[in-house]
């Protein structure tokens, strides 16, 4: 059985799409660390759920991706 743990999102502006998101999806926003520029993880309450992460970074893809707020 195969589980996805994290689905990573490409967005302009972390700390905004952050907010949008766990506003929209019900999660709960955790840094994802103490450096400044930390990729934001979106969790939900149970342990089950899939996590959210938002990375700003610009770089090499395999797919295009389309920026979100």
């Amino acid at each position: 059985m195969l589980r996805v743990g994290t689905v990573v999102l490409n967005v302009k502006d972390a700390r905004q799409a952050s907010q949008f998101w766990s506003q929209a999806l019900g999660y709960t926003c955790r840094d994802g660390g103490y450096s400044e520029g930390a990729t934001p993880v979106l969790l939900l309450h149970h342990a089950t759920a899939v996590a959210l992460a938002l990375d700003s970074t610009t770089g090499c893809t395999l797919t295009s991706t389309r920026q979100r707020p």
